[in-house]
Order: C-alpha cells, then sequence, then structure tokens
C-alpha cells in the first residue's frame, strides 16, 4: 500500500465515524453553542492524555507557530463545529450534512493559494462532481410544510456559514508543523479550541447554562467528542500530512452518504432517487480522484 492509498484509507475511515456520530448531535437535545464545550473538553482530555509527556515538545515550538494552532484550533472547532451542531439540529440529517461538503471548492482554491496543492483541471473536474452530488443529496423536499421549509432555510444558511469557515480551518490544519505527530497536533488544536471556547463562555456568560444540561446532552456530546474530535480527528490529520486538504476532502465528502443513509433509517427522512443519483456522484468523484 502506498502512502497516498494510505491517506485515502484514514480519510475514508474518518468519514466513516463523522458520518455516524451525527446521532450523538441529534440525540443530545441542547443547542451547539453548548454542545461543542463539552465535546472540546472530553476530546481534549482524551488527546492529552493519550500524548502524555510528549506534549512537552510543543514549548519547543516558535511563538508565531503557537499562535497558529491557537488560530486553526479555534477557527476549525469553536467557530466551524458549533455552526455544524446547530444546523444539525435544526435540519434534517440528509440535508444539512451534505451541503457543509461545498466547502471543497473554497478550501481547494485557498490551498492552491497556500502552497499545499496543484492546480489541475482534473482535480477541479472531481471536487464539481463531488459538489453536484452534495447538492442532489441535500436538496429539500418539494412536499415540505411551512415550518419544514423555514428550518430548512435557517439550517442551509448555519451549514454554509460552516463550510466556509471550515474551508479556512481546515487550510490552516493543513499548514500544521510537519514535526508534530496526529496526536500532539490533533491535541494541540483541541487544547486551543477548548481555550478559545472558555473565554467566549466566560465572556458572554454562557457557563452559566452548562447547569441547565440533562445528563442525555452530557452523554452524548462527550461520545461525539470522543469518536469524533479525538479519534477521526487523529485520522484526518494523519491523511492531510501525507496528501493534503483537497484530495483528503474529497474522500472525507462520502460520509454525507453515511449520514443520509442513518438519517433515513433512524430518523424516517426521505430517501429519494435525487439521494441515490447523488450518492452514485460522491462516490464516483472519489473513484475518480485514484487516477489523478
Amino acid at each position: 500500500m502506498t502512502d497516498i492509498q494510505l491517506a485515502y484509507l484514514m480519510a475514508a475511515g474518518a468519514a466513516l465515524i463523522w458520518g455516524l456520530v451525527v446521532i450523538f448531535i441529534k440525540q443530545a437535545g441542547i443547542p451547539g453553542r453548548l454542545g461543542i464545550g463539552i465535546s472540546l473538553a472530553t476530546a481534549a482530555v482524551i488527546m492529552c492524555a493519550v500524548a502524555g509527556r510528549d506534549l512537552m515538545t510543543l514549548f519547543e515550538l516558535p511563538a508565531a507557530q503557537l499562535r497558529f494552532i491557537f488560530i486553526a484550533g479555534t477557527v476549525q472547532f469553536t467557530l466551524a463545529v458549533t455552526l455544524y451542531f446547530e444546523a444539525v439540529r435544526r435540519g434534517r440529517l440528509s440535508v444539512v450534512v451534505p451541503i457543509t461538503r461545498l466547502q471543497i471548492l473554497p478550501l481547494l482554491g485557498l490551498s492552491i493559494l497556500a502552497g499545499l496543492e496543484q492546480f489541475t483541471w482534473g482535480l477541479l473536474g472531481v471536487s464539481l462532481i463531488v459538489v453536484a452530488g452534495s447538492v442532489l443529496v441535500g436538496r429539500a423536499n418539494s412536499d415540505d410544510t411551512e415550518q419544514e421549509r423555514k428550518d430548512h432555510v435557517a439550517s442551509v444558511v448555519m451549514a454554509i456559514a460552516a463550510c466556509l469557515t471550515a474551508a479556512v480551518g481546515i487550510t490552516l490544519f493543513g499548514m500544521l508543523p510537519d514535526t508534530l505527530s496526529p496526536v500532539i497536533a490533533n491535541a494541540a488544536v483541541l487544547t486551543s479550541g477548548l481555550a478559545s471556547y472558555i473565554i467566549y463562555a466566560l465572556a458572554s456568560g454562557t457557563w452559566r447554562e452548562f447547569r441547565t444540561i440533562p445528563l442525555r446532552g452530557w452523554l452524548n456530546f462527550a461520545g461525539h467528542g470522543a469518536f469524533s474530535l479525538a479519534l477521526a480527528y487523529v485520522l484526518f490529520i494523519r491523511a492531510l500530512q501525507i496528501a493534503g486538504p483537497p484530495r483528503v476532502m474529497i474522500v472525507v465528502t462520502t460520509y454525507p452518504l453515511v449520514s443520509a443513509i442513518v438519517g433515513w433509517v433512524a430518523y424516517k427522512e426521505r430517501f429519494t432517487a435525487a439521494t441515490a443519483v447523488g450518492g452514485v456522484l460522491i462516490i464516483g468523484g472519489v473513484m475518480l480522484l485514484q487516477t489523478i
């Protein structure tokens, strides 16, 4: 197995995890701005415990790189993931999750500008195929009620904001120091995201609301943090180090199909012909990526 194939396999593993853990977000029943605090704290504790004394290597980095890590963690976790949580909570899994995959286009542009990827028409073509598949999978239903349409619009707006913010965050992840192992890098960005979230919670008074969170909310978002932000992000960061953001994200784009199936099976959401065609385009795009 080549390094690039290993990167794609790791990205596929992260995609499968992310496709399934949306259940935790739906089941929690609390606002995403609270849930992200629980997820971040859980994941940061886990990753710091796994990294152990190796975390001390962070103090050998220049101050500029430490600031960069803090910014990357804040953008990706405190901003992008919070918006994503809210979009999933208010909308349908089969709609919101695919829309966030539209980030591949701004991500491709940012990665080229940052020197992380070389532009090719083939890569752009694959990205557009995957985007088309995501649009089909996430299309609204014509027979939605008025309230469902309002929720759909609100969730789509937040999903688009999440995908634009995540495009910046993932580009920054691709620029993390190569000297850091995936475990240490993930522990560092998670701790950074948690630190910025704590500042926000204290300044806004959000910390008071944590006393009202039911046990179900704590357990579900703790589970999300352990699987999504800890385990999946280690695989994701290692894949980024090998293959670069655009190629990895094309593979990760398969996870909306998993979420659409979860929504269909677990929450009785509609699984239409458009969903099936979109799934074929997404999977086809990933298969074409192997030839580029």
